[in-house]
């Protein structure tokens, strides 16, 4: 079992790259086509750049991934609260 687990390393990374290509090229279709905003785009980067944000900062790619988890987290609590506030007062 030891020796196939470097594999499904690998396979499971290579997925992941083909994945995220492919999200890439249909977002620049989709930008392209005129079917979705370039502010739509961005706001689903912002998972990224707080990842090499949070890797700059603790130098570990382990603890970049569960700081970035934990940021993700508070951002969206905050966002849900804004929108709830937001709904209360009928902005």
């Amino acid at each position: 079992m030891e020796s196939i687990l470097p594999y499904l390393i690998w396979g499971t990374l290579i997925l992941t790259g083909i994945a995220a290509l492919t999200l890439a090229v249909f977002a620049v279709r989709s930008l392209m086509w005129g079917k979705v905003t370039l502010v739509s785009l961005l706001v689903g980067l912002v998972p990224v750049v707080v990842v090499v944000l949070s890797y700059l900062i603790t130098g570990t790619w382990t603890e970049a991934f569960i700081v970035s988890a934990l940021v993700m987290l508070a951002i969206g609590a905050v966002s849900l609260l804004l929108s709830g506030v937001r709904s209360l007062f009928n902005f």
